[in-house]
Formats: structure tokens, sequence, C-alpha cells
């Protein structure tokens, strides 16, 4: 069993994470993206994040995650449970935290930032 003060340390460890991150690149090269097809801008990486937190984790259900019967949201995963939701959030955070650094290493080279 997880408490919430051991799993919002996680959270609040990856969001103050990636804030660090972008807040490092500033304005102008956190909404940049890299020279490379379907790629987001680390300024889009966070907002993105920030829906997943709010889509999952903003609604308190014990049953099956909200929205699975909207046509838009069918590759949720069916009988989702708010432990299992919450530890989507976690995942996701998890995930876009390594993109957004990648992506920020890659853009803070172009830009002439790292020797």
């Amino acid at each position: 069993m997880i408490s919430a003060e051991d799993y919002l340390h996680f959270v609040d460890k990856a969001l103050d994470g990636m804030l660090r991150t972008v807040v490092d690149l500033g304005d102008t090269i956190a909404n940049e993206r890299l020279q490379l097809n379907q790629t987001n801008t680390p300024y889009v990486i966070v907002n993105h994040c920030l829906g997943v937190i709010d889509f999952w984790a903003g609604h308190k259900v014990a049953g099956p995650c909200v929205g699975q019967e909207r046509p838009d949201t069918d590759n949720i995963p069916e009988g989702c449970t708010q432990g299992g939701a919450l530890i989507h959030v976690l995942e996701e955070l998890a995930q876009h935290r390594g993109q957004l650094q990648v992506t920020a290493d890659v853009l803070k080279v172009k830009g002439g930032q790292l020797a």
C-alpha cells in the first residue's frame, strides 16, 4: 500500500523537475521543436502532462474511468480503478519527464548552450 503522501512526493518531484527544465530553457527555447517530424516543444510536453493530470486524477472515480464511452477515448483501459488511474498519471509523468529532458538537451546543443 502506498500512502497519498508517498504518491504525491513522486508526482511533485516529476513536476518540479519538468518546471526547472522549462524555466532553465527560457521562453524561446521552451517553445522550439526538434527538427524531426511529429515532435513537440518542451512547453507542449509539460502542457500535455497537466492535461493528463486533469483528465485522470481530476475525476475521482472508483469504477471505470471517466470517458470510456466516448469514441475519442476508446484506448482507455477497461475497468481502470481510481488507483489504476493514479498509477497511469505517474507513468505518464515519468515517461514525459524523460522525453522533456532529452528534448531539452538536444535543443540546448542546437542553441549552443552545451559545450
